[in-house]
């Protein structure tokens, strides 16, 4: 169910690439950055704003304990937790649109939509604990071809603007919850017990701060920077962010059925993971960065020629944010979610201070070297966090072996004639 995990990520990532250049071409690089201006608010605040407890009800029920306990202890303090979305909806709304009409209305109604957005973030958590992995291949599926068919469909009628590109993503978004919805039949009754109560709230503390962490080194950036340059800059910026993130695919898929595996087999399943995530990372970014100077203007207009650079710079940063991520996933799954956060949040403490210093001067250029220092020392700190927990040396989990590629091409060839016969 990886490999069927992966194809969806992989089927989302055909879709972005379909996607992207329709976005960029038909809405220039000032709409590109309204774009994802707005795009960021929506997805990071149901990630951030359920307090981390999604992770501790994934590792729960991945334990065994009981469904209706762990949902109905944790689901009342998520939502209230969303709430604070809501009460930020209009100053934060105000802050990023900087008097651009569009990004300030969709900024607002994200928000707003927090609470409906964590709910479902809690009843796929329950899944993937449960390791249903149909109903979160459905979630990855209708969001690839929902939204994406959406955005081909406007484009096609000549209708792609700011605010149909916003509305197909939050239409997507919502009709992906829909396989989620039977979770709430099989969870049973729904039971507060205060036992869980502790540990989901110190649990989800830690693993709050990994979110908050992650987001903040994954998506401050283009937060500040729709708040500080211009439209265009961010378009460019948003482009070869959009262009690195396609690579993450597999690695996602990996992760979702990574942190469930180890909590319930341990640390023995980790370096063979991380080894092939490194290596598909390698490929995949390398690639990347070798045609960035002649697939970007091709693909996305030589209005964005400017975005090349950005590319082949953030592709590094990609790997190694890449390979921070499987780690981190490998290490919440031990039961070792501090050994994460901590990493994350001296990523954190770069982001904030390398943006400060270099975002004026620099503009989207200086973005992209903060973001590739950052995430430099996020994967030093995690690595060392995995060598100890995982009593491996750093080779044994970062250099992909012989046996690891004959590995993957007997699970690709194995899913291939599962799909043929």
């Amino acid at each position: 169910m990886v490999a069927r995990l992966a194809g969806a990520n992989g089927l989302l990532c055909l879709v972005a690439i379909i996607t992207g250049p329709l976005l960029a071409r038909m809405l220039g690089p000032d709409g590109r950055g309204e774009l994802s201006a707005i795009i960021t608010v929506f997805v990071l605040a149901p990630l951030v704003l359920d307090f981390g407890l999604g992770d501790f009800v994934t590792r729960e029920r991945a334990r065994g304990t009981s469904a209706g306990n762990v949902v109905g202890t944790t689901l009342p303090i998520a939502l209230g937790f969303s709430l604070v979305g809501v009460a930020l909806a209009e100053p934060v709304a105000e802050l990023i649109g900087q008097d651009r009409p569009v990004v300030e209305q969709f900024v607002r109604i994200s928000l707003l939509a927090t609470p409906v957005l964590v709910f479902g973030t809690m009843l796929l958590a329950v899944a993937r604990g449960e390791q249903r992995w149909l109903i979160l291949y459905r979630w990855r599926l209708i969001n690839a071809v929902g939204g994406g068919g959406l955005i081909v469909g406007l484009a096609l009628l000549g209708s792609l603007t700011v605010q149909t590109a916003v509305l197909a993503t939050i239409v997507a978004s919502f009709a992906a919850l829909v396989p989620s919805l039977p979770v709430i039949r099989s969870t049973g009754r729904w039971h507060v017990d205060l036992a869980l109560v502790r540990p989901a709230l110190t649990f989800g503390a830690r693993s709050w701060l990994i979110a908050l962490s992650t987001a903040a080194n994954y998506r401050l950036d283009q937060i500040v920077m729709a708040a500080v340059v211009s439209s265009d800059e961010l378009g460019q910026y948003a482009v070869a962010v959009s262009l690195t993130a396609i690579t993450f695919g597999l690695v996602g898929a990996i992760n979702t059925a990574l942190l469930p595996r180890v909590a319930q087999e341990g640390a023995h399943a980790v370096p063979r993971i991380v080894r092939v995530s490194v290596l598909a990372l390698l490929v995949s970014l390398g690639g990347l960065a070798a045609s960035a100077p002649v697939m970007v203007p091709l693909v996305f207009g030589d209005e964005f020629q400017p975005a090349v650079i950005l590319v082949e710079v953030l592709s590094l940063g990609a790997l190694f944010f890449g390979v921070s991520w499987v780690l981190g996933a490998a290490l919440q799954g031990h039961g070792r979610p501090q050994d994460v956060a901590r990493p994350q949040l001296l990523g954190f403490a770069i982001t904030i201070i390398g943006l400060a210093i270099v975002l004026k001067p620099l503009g989207a250029l200086g973005a992209a070297l903060v973001t590739v220092v950052a995430y430099a020392a996020v994967l030093s700190g995690t690595l060392g966090a995995s060598v100890r927990a995982f009593e491996a040396s750093p080779r044994s989990l970062l250099v992909p072996r012989r046996q690891d590629v004959r590995w993957l091409v007997t699970i690709i060839r194995r899913q291939a004639k599962r799909r043929t016969s």
